[in-house]
């Protein structure tokens, strides 16, 4: 009993000095190391409460937010960013997956907490300090577009008044993002690490099956083809159309990021199995030009289990 006692405390002190050598180095990039790798900042902590449960990870998760405070340039990053992201990693290894939560429903939780944190860090705390929030990131670009492309000033207010009716969808693309890449990186951690062997209902998200049912796919259709019928007429629109037409457009963003996830997955899968690796360098040029092209393999993917197929066509053809 002493001697796991012993290693719980080694451990969490292991836990506490990587958050302390990474709050160091940050100091010294103007405080945007964890910023920009927050999909990273949960792992460790996750992988101390997965191993040790959430009720002792409470220590080293207070102790990383006094180092963090000690170290931090401005005391409201680490209220705003760091507070957050320690917890995320206290709740996704400590609860999420030591309880075995369905993969969408821990990715939604964790999608929120995050949507949260970049409200808080791309608006309130950036207005608060006298930063650029992300409304004039918006202004300084089209103003950019506008020296480029000769934008005129009529356009100019239409024009930001769409881009600013897309900031919903921009924060929450990136915060499920992170989410899903913090998640599958602490999932597959654990695996190696802990040798652990996860139930069914966590493996499904990393099994062949489309895991949106069909009527959602339907339902994503006719929200798209609303969403690009009406968007002509957003210039003219006021009042309740207007706000109609900036949430199609929402959700038309952000649920096709869903399935550009799995029209990767598929897309993954057939350069695997033909072995051409290097037909990812297309994959990834694609993704950049055309992301539409994985909305469609995605949306196809739900309505006839693409990736079953292609798996089961190519062991046929090794066994033949």
């Amino acid at each position: 009993m002493k001697a796991k006692q012993i290693r719980k405390i080694t451990d969490g002190s292991i836990i506490v000095a990587i958050y302390g050598l990474i709050f160091f180095i940050s100091r010294f990039l103007g405080g945007q190391l964890e910023y920009n790798l927050s999909f990273l900042m949960p792992i460790p902590l996750a992988i101390f409460a997965f191993k040790y449960d959430l009720k002792n990870s409470i220590v080293p998760f207070v102790a990383s937010i006094v180092i963090s405070f000690l170290l931090s340039i401005n005391p409201l990053n680490v209220l705003v960013f760091n507070i957050p992201y320690l917890f995320i990693g206290s709740l996704l290894g400590g609860l999420l997956l030591k309880k075995e939560l369905k993969p969408i429903y821990s990715i939604l939780i964790l999608t929120l907490i995050t949507s949260i944190t970049e409200v808080l860090g791309s608006i309130v705390l950036a207005s608060l300090l006298g930063f650029e929030n992300i409304f004039l990131d918006i202004q300084n670009m089209i103003l950019e577009m506008e020296r480029l492309f000769g934008v005129n000033t009529g356009d100019f207010a239409i024009i930001q008044a769409l881009m600013e009716g897309l900031i919903p969808s921009i924060i929450i693309i990136i915060s499920l993002m992170n989410s899903l890449v913090t998640y599958l990186l602490f999932v597959i951690l654990v695996k190696r690490i802990f040798k652990y062997n996860f139930s069914s209902k966590v493996l499904s998200f990393f099994s062949l099956n489309n895991l949106i049912p069909k009527w959602i796919s339907c339902l994503y259709i006719l929200i798209c083809i609303s969403s690009f019928s009406l968007l002509p007429f957003f210039f003219e629109s006021e009042g309740a159309l207007r706000v109609l037409i900036v949430i199609l457009v929402n959700l038309t963003f952000i649920v096709g990021t869903i399935y550009i996830y799995f029209g990767i997955r598929v897309a993954s899968l057939f350069i695997k199995l033909k072995n051409k690796k290097y037909l990812l360098i297309l994959e990834f040029v694609l993704l950049i030009i055309v992301p539409i092209f994985f909305v469609i393999i995605g949306l196809v993917d739900s309505f006839i289990s693409l990736q079953s197929k292609i798996y089961n066509k190519s062991i046929n053809h090794t066994e033949n």
